[in-house]
């Protein structure tokens, strides 16, 4: 094969082969959503929003694109501690609180951007 084949089949192969520099892979670049001071109690992702329970126990969703926060309710119990972790669907979130007493009381509350803080469920034991 003549110095003229060999370079030309050597170009063939890198073409094929995709030889030479290596194509650029762009990566995701890391982007802050929220930033919270402090402790984050609970944490819960969906699609386009996530929810957390933050340190002073607000509950808040907030929508990805476009890019909105809304406060859902409060996420203390009586005793300001949260145990349980979130549940969200689109920009539902749903929580739970407790209290004690005489018995252990469990309320499940269920946030929307229109009807903040409501409580759907009680339970006593």
């Amino acid at each position: 094969m003549s110095g003229l084949g060999r370079t030309l089949a050597v170009v063939a192969a890198l073409t094929l082969l995709g030889g030479g520099a290596a194509p650029s892979a762009t990566r995701p670049v890391p982007k802050t959503i929220v930033t919270e001071r402090g402790r984050i109690h609970a944490v819960a992702q969906d699609t386009n929003s996530i929810a957390w329970i933050g340190t002073d126990y607000d509950v808040r969703v907030r929508r990805l694109s476009p890019a909105r926060t809304f406060q859902m309710g409060s996420g203390a119990g009586h005793y300001l501690h949260t145990t349980h972790p979130l549940a969200l669907a689109g920009l539902r979130v749903l929580w739970t609180t407790s209290d004690a007493g005489n018995f252990i009381y469990t309320d499940v509350h269920l946030g929307t951007p229109t009807d903040n803080d409501t409580v759907v469920f009680n339970l006593s034991y």
